[in-house]
């Protein structure tokens, strides 16, 4: 029987002649098999029962005992199957000749004690039950109906509970949970599928093919792009997978996708195609679902060969949501046909501890198990921690005895317990009695000495100590005239005055910082000032420019007109960039200017009656700041390094920043020169820090600080600027400081 144009819900071939030939002659087992695993929806494949068709499976188990046992009946002889009754003769036949299920009716004989053949197995399995068939004495196994289960549930209460109380108590070692606490695997409360006993992921979803894709709607399986088909009509289409309501848990991301490409679409601003799944809040599907798309192709248009993948590797379980349902949409498309290719996929990776499957966590608590092991045995105290003192024979008295000998031994009045005890206390206070001279450090206190041994008994120390004080007198005596008593600080004294006093016979004064009312020496012929400002701290980069240098506190030597000179004089010395200044003494540095070092960065020289002789004492400038990178506007500029800074003849410059794939490296600070130096000079220039290269996350990278300037009056170096970035530039490096200035006066 036919209808018109055939059955809208069958595949083309379903009824063919070789097609019904199949579906009722073929009884082979391995045909009842499949038809059996056609019924099973692809989603118990990743469930504890497995694939319908592995062996090992408790669904391949089952779907081959049925589909053995349902062919064993359809080609048995009709003679030998009569009626129901002939069906159990048929199946314990069919159990004895199955090649594994079939020993289980001798392992029935064994356990019922019946077993007669000579298998050294089932012989042992007979001797064990035989205790419980003593336990059970009057009990007929064979004839179950006989039984009273009262009389069973008796003889297990007391000959196996009871007993059992007393092993498996709250307190006892035996239950692995007093052992070590419950064992648990918080991502499958249910169990473990087995699936997870390996890496592998099985797939939730289940193929498109001609019986799994509704042939209606517009929708159709096309065998030649392998694909579910639907023919776009200016209706809305969807299609649920045919996987059912799937159930998700917190924590464990889905990694879903599928490949949907078009042919002669057309579509109006705002339609798509989509890849849905609807999201329940219970763990059945049912409530009301909330759509989330996974992928689309907004405004499809026209035709694409290559597929375009819809979906998400790794997507999160939003909060609250308990199970999902995959859906394929597109919104009402005007003309063309949308195929979404074989195979859909959804599968749910194991986290935690089975992301590496069942083995591999099993195998890592052993190793757990091994290494508390070997700390037990090597180092304990690292699992115990520290055991209290009543857990130890003997060490509560032997603590008592390290007390007592502890308060002997501080002096505390203490009743010794044991003669030995007593007699380390005698010891110890005859030895006080010899050593109470002596002091904390163990030395002898000279007070307690002083009479006891003269110094006139230690042989020329009399003569040592007054040939020491009249030398110490005579220097002192030499220098400044007279009123030496040979004292270390007057010593001390005489050696500064000369190192500050002679150079070229010249006494020298040496000013670091400012002074008022400085006293200039009495009966003079000649007096010159020789002057270093401060070196300029250097200038912040403007935009991507390096910031420029400080200039040096120049360098002057300035002869003083004697016969006008005031006895008194105040001393300004330059600091941030600031000249340096000889003036008249008015005890606030506003008197009149006898001497000033030239501006920062002036060539400096030495004043003569001829005119000023140039000097190469002059400080060092620093150097200029790196310029950071700018990858964003045009053109674009990379980072550079920071300069190094100037030198001067006894200051080195300091070296610049160099560049690096990030933050830019800080420039070194300028040489110094002693102000005790022989010959009188400036400090050495500070390098110019490095530009920022690059961004992190739209956010540029800093640049270098400039190297301080040498003292005495170098420049500052530049410091480098930060490298450009799309949400916010990096940071400037931090200026460079000058080098504080310096004032020498010479007399004689």
């Amino acid at each position: 029987m036919t209808t018109p144009g055939g059955v809208t819900n069958l595949p083309v071939e379903a009824l063919t002649l070789d097609k019904l030939a199949s579906r009722l002659q073929d009884m082979s087992p391995s045909a009842m098999r499949g038809r059996a695993a056609e019924r099973f929806p692809s989603i118990f494949d990743g469930s504890s029962g497995g694939h319908p068709l592995t062996d090992l499976t408790p669904f391949g188990i089952l779907t081959r005992i049925w589909a053995e046992f349902n062919s064993a009946v359809a080609n048995a002889d009709p003679a030998d199957v009569q009626g129901p009754e002939d069906l159990p003769n048929l199946l314990l036949k069919f159990i004895e000749d199955l090649p594994v299920v079939g020993e289980l009716v001798g392992l029935l004989e064994a356990i019922l004690g019946t077993y007669d053949g000579d298998d050294p197995v089932l012989l042992q399995i007979q001797d064990i039950f035989g205790i419980f068939r003593v336990l059970f004495a009057g009990l007929d196994f064979t004839n179950p109906s006989s039984m009273d289960p009262a009389a069973i549930w008796h003889t297990v209460v007391s000959t196996f509970l009871l007993p059992l109380n007393l092993l498996l108590g709250p307190n006892s070692p035996l239950p692995a949970a007093n052992l070590f606490g419950p064992i648990q695997l918080p991502q499958f409360a249910g169990g473990v599928p087995i699936p997870f006993l390996t890496t592998a992921v099985p797939n939730l979803l289940e193929r498109f093919t001609a019986t799994s894709v509704p042939n209606n709607d517009g929708w159709s399986y096309d065998a030649a792009a392998d694909a579910a088909k639907v023919i776009c009509d200016g209706t809305a289409k969807i299609l649920y997978l045919k996987s059912g309501v799937i159930k998700v848990e917190p924590d464990q991301p889905l990694n879903t996708e599928i490949k949907v490409k078009y042919s002669g679409v057309s579509s109006t601003a705002g339609q798509g195609i989509r890849y849905v799944l609807e999201t329940f809040a219970s763990a059945d599907g049912s409530g009301p679902a909330t759509p989330v798309v996974l992928g689309s192709i907004p405004n499809p248009s026209g035709t694409i060969s290559s597929p375009v993948t819809l979906g998400d590797s790794e997507w999160d379980i939003p909060a609250g949501v308990q199970s999902v349902r995959p859906a394929l949409t597109n919104d009402p498309l005007a003309a063309g046909a949308v195929y979404w290719l074989n195979t859909p996929v959804l599968k749910i990776p194991p986290v935690g501890v089975l992301a590496d499957g069942l083995p591999a966590a099993i195998q890592a608590r052993i190793n757990e198990l091994n290494n508390l092991l070997d700390a037990l045995l090597h180092a304990p105290a690292t699992v115990l921690g520290m055991l209290g003192m009543d857990r130890i024979t003997g060490l509560l008295d032997l603590k008592t005895i390290l007390e007592t000998i502890r308060d002997i031994l501080a002096g505390i009045p203490t009743v010794p317990s044991l003669p030995v005890l007593q007699d380390i206390k005698d010891w110890w206070t005859s030895l006080g009695q010899k050593t109470q001279k002596l002091m904390a450090s163990g030395q002898l206190n000279g007070a307690d000495i002083t009479g006891t041994v003269p110094k006139t008994v230690v042989e020329g120390l009399v003569d040592l100590g007054d040939t020491v004080t009249d030398g110490l007198a005579g220097i002192f005596n030499g220098w400044f005239g007279s009123g030496g008593t040979g004292t270390p600080a007057q010593a001390q004294q005489t050696i500064e005055a000369i190192r500050d006093a002679v150079i070229a016979g010249f006494n020298v004064t040496t000013f670091t910082s400012s002074q008022t009312n400085w006293v200039r020496p009495t009966g003079i012929t000649e007096a010159i000032a020789v002057l270093v400002g401060s070196g300029q701290p250097s200038s912040p980069p403007s935009g991507k420019i390096g910031g420029n240098p400080g200039l040096d506190g120049s360098y002057l030597v300035q002869p003083l007109d004697v016969a006008t000179l005031p006895a008194q004089l105040d001393i300004a010395v330059g600091t941030n960039g600031a000249r340096s200044y000889v003036r008249a003494a008015t005890g606030n540095h506003t008197g009149t200017v006898l001497a000033q070092s030239p501006s920062p960065g002036s060539p400096g020289g030495i004043a003569t009656a001829f005119g000023f002789t140039p000097t190469s004492s002059q400080p060092g400038q620093g150097g200029k700041g790196g310029n950071g990178q700018d990858a964003i506007n045009t053109p674009n500029t990379a980072s550079t390094p920071g300069d190094p800074g100037t030198s001067s003849t006894l200051g080195t410059g300091g070296l610049g920043g160099t560049t690096t794939s990030g933050v830019g490296n800080n420039g070194q600070p300028g040489g110094s020169v002693s102000a005790g130096a022989a010959t009188k000079c400036g400090g050495g220039g500070g390098g110019g820090g490095a530009g920022g290269t690059g961004a992190v996350v739209g956010v540029g990278r800093a640049g270098g600080n400039g190297g301080a300037g040498g003292f005495p009056g170098g420049g500052g170096g530049g410091p480098g600027a930060g490298s450009r970035g799309s949400t916010s530039n990096g940071a400037d490096g931090a200026v460079g400081p000058g080098g504080a200035g310096c004032v020498w006066i010479f007399t004689r």
